[in-house]
């Protein structure tokens, strides 16, 4: 948000912008980091698992 505002001209203290964003409950971007892995599916019982 604060790369943001600075590309389109307005000048906001970064300090601004955090606590903004903290009162907004709003999340930055996290580079590296692609959240948690997702979950297969469970697996499907076969014929050969019934046995």
């Amino acid at each position: 948000m604060w790369a943001q505002r600075q590309r389109d001209g307005e000048p906001v203290a970064r300090c601004t912008v955090e606590r903004l964003m903290w009162t907004a409950d709003l999340r930055g971007v996290r580079r590296g980091y692609a959240g948690p892995a997702p979950r297969s599916p469970a697996p499907v019982p076969t014929a050969a698992a019934t046995w």
